[in-house]
């Protein structure tokens, strides 16, 4: 468990609010009168790197009231200190419920008095599924009497999910901040609720975060309305945060430290004099001011200077700015290095066999690293523990060590370092020092990655060697060929539970880019892995839905049926089941692609494994999905009673096998075609999507239940839209703007093929009769498919139809004449048929 101290960050805040501490009265006063802005919810404070951002930040946490603080690191490497924007959310809200419990009501309260003279059991309270917050207490009083009974339970759970990692970014937002926001306004309405993020410029995957998850800064951009009584402070180097400030508009305000130059040389100058008191070190004028004046407005240089006193006192020998600062320190070190070792090539040599190494591992490793780590994978000696300990020492002004990991003082020193340079010494390239980090890792765990538990060599050993190739480095190439081309290191990270097949998918991406020549080879590793772990589901949930994945899951696909790797990597009688479950894959891919030609070929696939002799251990363990498949193959070409009918027999065999999860996919596309056929009421309906929704929320961190989450909430916007309900719809939208799943997989506004935010937004104004801007948004999703020809992907005519239906409320009845012959004249096999009619109608209608 997290100690409160660590939950709050107060070490870090003790490091930067030391005794030394300049005040920054102008900054804090700036501040504050943006925080009392009606309109203002979010302040934006942007600095060059070792400005005193953070120091900063640290200092507003100290200030009287409710202040949750979130401190991004490039060395941020614990789960709850991520740049990821769960982490983030489950971290400020339990400081809030440490801060002032009394902000975290009750989550459930239930008092029950029973009676009885004689029962079987007497069961007080019985709840199926109870989904309780960590945040809050849960609080049941029960009192029971009886004179003769069995068993007498007070409460009965069936399953209690107490897990954040399970609840979606909207409704952490709420559980975390506006409820407690809420609560504060109705105890005091001058309160406020001050949350402050340090680093955002960090983001990235040494943060915890990887590309297409939820960062901190979508969750800035796609934060709704935040109440009066909630103010966001963050700090950043300058970023390009174009669609954080288009969402808020004119919500935020920016504070641009360099605007303010003549007062952070000032507050330099301050600071360097009271290094100088504290130092005893007096007949020194003008020196503070030099400081400043070479600092050039950057607080770290400031501190750095003040760690070499009392050698940097002569103003004409300071370094001209933090880079000439580090090469001091950096040669100081060298100098230290010699000096713990008899003669001058003797020094040169340690600091070359050890030191140099070590600084250059630092600056290209994606995390901060262990000392035993650091000395393993750079080969020190193990007689010699020494020589680690003298490295940390001498180097030690520009490491630090926290939690047992190495990192550098800032992560600006990295970027200096790998800065090409005339000096060798210390200068670092980064495009051979990751190859080489990748063959010590791989000389490391190489002969046994099954055994190994180093999470950052399964993790970042690939990335190693991607990298190294992105700066060409083409000696690089066959050693990521055969470490993503065999089984062993695949496997092992495939099956490490911090790792995960998901993770292996990005390093085959990753190389994909990279190492054209060698695709084939890596989609045999990728597709020998999967079949050898029976990963299909695994490979469909994550490469299948990758954009940019496309091309290396086809490839992965045709192989996974491949006899010869079926032979060498699935057992006997497992081969022809695994056949048969790629075979279905590549249907899917087919089916998706659209158009006659691909439905007919995806049928005939279906066709041929339905037809197949298997039974008992041979039958495919996603039969079900077969038939799903065939269902929804019919649904598109317009024999809804076929469809019904597979979708009945995808039904039956999950509910032979206890497949719940396949059942609920199964009853989702059932309903909803029952729906449309006008077979099932909308308060059926709805009372089921809240069932199948209820049980995909519960079952964890799980690729294809987040992707039916998003299905449904796409299913009740349509049926909001259906009963003219906006309110549903908006929520709706909300839910589908926070969609994990939508994320990871490329389905938002900055991937306009794949969109379906645009088209949810669309069908949201829609529902509320706003036509222009549905409209507007409908225009933006179709794009190139109202230039006369559209494309035949899966329900286009609902789009068009829906498109034209914005238009006429616009006005446009003439432009939605036009767009309704396009959708009319689609092929049946694109699910059309289904919209025909209303189409038909509508074209009726305004003739």
């Amino acid at each position: 468990m997290i100690r409160r101290d660590e939950l709050l960050f107060e070490d870090l805040l003790d490091e930067h609010l030391t005794g030394d501490l300049v005040r920054r009265d102008w900054l804090l006063g700036r501040v504050k009168e943006l925080l009392d802005a009606p309109r203002i919810r979010f302040i934006v404070l942007e600095g060059v790197a070792g400005t005193g951002k953070s120091t900063f930040l640290a200092s507003l946490a100290r200030e009287p009231g409710i202040n949750p603080r979130y401190f991004i690191r490039r060395d941020s490497i614990a789960p709850l200190s991520s740049g990821d924007g769960r982490a983030f959310l489950v971290r400020v809200g339990h400081q809030i419920a440490v801060l002032r419990p009394e902000l975290m009501d009750l989550d459930l309260a239930v008092s029950a008095t029973m009676e009885v003279e004689q029962a079987d059991d007497l069961i007080g309270v019985e709840i199926g599924r109870l989904v309780v917050s960590s945040f809050r207490r849960t609080a049941f009083e029960i009192r029971q009497s009886a004179a003769e009974a069995g068993q007498v339970i007070a409460v009965r759970i069936g399953e209690l999910i107490d897990d954040l990692s399970r609840t979606s970014l909207a409704d952490l937002t709420r559980q975390a901040l506006i409820e407690p926001a809420a609560r504060l306004a109705a105890a005091d309405r001058s309160a406020a609720i001050v949350l402050l993020i340090d680093g955002l410029d960090e983001i990235g995957v040494a943060t915890g975060w990887a590309g297409g998850e939820d960062s901190i800064i979508d969750w800035l951009t796609d934060c709704a309305e935040l109440p009066e009584n909630l103010r966001v402070v963050v700090t950043t180097r300058p970023l390009p945060l174009k669609q954080f400030y288009r969402r808020q508009q004119n919500r935020y305000a920016r504070i641009s430290l360099d605007g303010h130059r003549q007062q952070i040389e000032d507050e330099i100058a301050a600071y360097a004099a009271s290094v100088l008191a504290r130092a005893g070190i007096t007949g020194r004028p003008g020196l503070d001011r030099e400081v400043a004046r070479k600092a050039d407005n950057v607080f770290l240089y400031a501190a750095l200077w003040a760690k070499t006193v009392p050698d940097l006192l002569d103003p004409q020998s300071l370094p001209d700015g933090l880079d000439d600062l580090y090469e001091y320190l950096v040669d100081q070190a060298r100098r230290a290095s010699g000096r713990r070792v008899p003669g001058k090539r003797a020094g040169d040599s340690q600091w070359k066999a050890y030191y140099q190494p070590l600084l250059a591992t630092l600056a290209i490793a994606f995390t901060p690293l262990p000392p035993q780590s650091l000395a393993g994978y750079l080969g020190f000696p193990a007689s010699s523990p020494d020589i680690l300990a003298a490295a940390l020492e001498d180097l030690g002004p520009i490491l630090r060590v926290d939690h047992n990991r190495v990192r550098f003082c800032h992560g600006s020193l990295a970027d200096f370092l790998t800065t090409p340079s005339r000096y060798e010494y210390w200068s670092v390239q980064p495009s051979t020092k990751h190859l080489q980090l990748a063959r010590n890792l791989i000389g490391l765990y190489g002969h046994d990655w099954a055994s190994c538990e180093d999470v950052y060599a399964l993790t970042y050993t690939a990335r190693h060697l991607v990298a190294a190739l992105e700066e060409g480095v083409r000696e690089a190439l066959d050693p990521l060929a055969g470490l993503l081309g065999g089984m062993s290191f695949g496997r092992a990270k495939a099956r490490h539970a911090e790792v995960g097949f998901g993770s292996l998918v990005t390093d085959h991406i990753a190389a994909w880019t990279v190492a054209p020549e060698r695709r084939n080879d890596l989609a045999r590793g990728l597709a020998r892995v999967a079949i050898s772990l029976e990963a299909h589901d695994q490979l469909r949930d994550t490469l299948g839905y990758r954009t940019d994945g496309k091309e290396l899951h086809k490839l992965v696909l045709t192989l996974l049926g491949d006899e010869e790797l079926l032979r060498e990597h699935a057992a006997p009688d497992r081969q022809q089941a695994l056949a048969l479950v790629a075979a279905h894959s590549e249907s899917t891919r087919i089916r998706r692609l659209g158009g006659a030609a691909n439905l007919e070929r995806a049928g005939e696939i279906l066709r041929r494994l339905v037809s197949a002799d298997v039974s008992g251990d041979e039958e495919p363990g996603n039969l079900s999905a077969i038939f799903y498949d065939f269902a929804y193959l019919e649904f598109l070409l317009g024999d809804a009673e076929a469809a019904c009918s597979w979708f009945h027999r995808s039904i039956e065999v999950d509910e032979r096998r206890g497949n719940t999860k396949g059942l609920y996919i199964t009853k989702s596309a059932l309903r909803r075609l029952e729906f449309h056929l006008g077979e099932l009421t909308p308060d059926a309906y709805r009372a089921f999507l809240d069932e199948a929704e209820a049980y995909f929320s519960g079952l964890g961190p799980d690729a294809q239940g987040e992707r039916w989450i998003m299905t449904l909430t796409f299913h009740r916007l349509e049926l909001a839209l259906a009963t003219n309900d906006p309110a549903v719809a908006d929520a709706q939208l909300a839910a589908l703007e926070d969609n994990t799943w939508l994320r990871d997989y490329g389905r938002t506004d900055d991937r306009a093929k794949d969109d379906l935010i645009t088209l949810a937004r669309a069908r949201t104004k829609l529902a509320r009769q706003d036509w222009t801007e549905a409209v507007s948004l409908f225009e933006q999703r179709l794009g190139e498919d109202l230039d006369g020809d559209p494309d035949h992907r899966e329900e286009m005519a609902r789009d068009l139809y829906e498109y034209a239906t914005a238009l006429v409320g616009a006005g446009r009845p003439d432009d939605a004449q036009r767009v309704l012959a396009l959708a009319s004249n689609l092929p049946d096999g694109t699910g059309a048929w289904l919209w025909k009619p209303r189409i038909r109608a509508l074209q009726d209608a305004l003739e």
